[in-house]
């Protein structure tokens, strides 16, 4: 994948998730640029005295997922986001809370699967168990 097509697919993740979160009376800020290296969104139920941090991954077609595994972050979440760029409706949301994610990175590296510790994430599959996992989320309501 270009250089380009990440650049795109990373940029829909993360406006497709704060739609999303907003639809669900989410207040969402984008935490720009490279001192905010922990998260892509900001996320806060006014009504409610919860806020939380988002790191977004998103990606055009269903491979590896890349995750740099990280020390544990309460109230840090994860969205990964199968995004369809012909429809971008169609697209798939995969949510877990940051312990969720590194249980499946220590899963995916325990595996006998090849692993590098420079490349960490999982296989796109082992993401399913996840997909629309909304309800990890703080003050979510369906």
């Amino acid at each position: 994948m270009t250089a380009s097509k990440k650049h795109q697919s990373q940029w829909a993740a993360q406006f497709l998730t704060a739609a999303k979160l907003a639809s669900r009376g989410f207040e969402v800020a984008f935490t720009m640029g490279n001192s905010t290296p922990l998260a892509d969104l900001f996320a806060a139920r006014p009504d409610r005295n919860e806020a939380f941090l988002i790191d977004v991954k998103g990606q055009m077609s269903n491979n590896f997922w890349m995750i740099k595994k990280k020390d544990l972050v309460e109230k840090l979440f994860y969205i990964l986001v199968r995004v369809d760029m012909d429809d971008v409706l169609k697209s798939r949301f995969f949510v877990a809370s940051h312990q969720m994610i590194l249980e499946m990175l220590e899963t995916y590296k325990n595996s006998g699967i090849k692993h590098d510790d420079r490349f960490t994430g999982f296989n796109w599959g082992d993401a399913m168990k996840i997909e629309n996992n909304w309800n990890c989320l703080p003050g979510w309501e369906e």
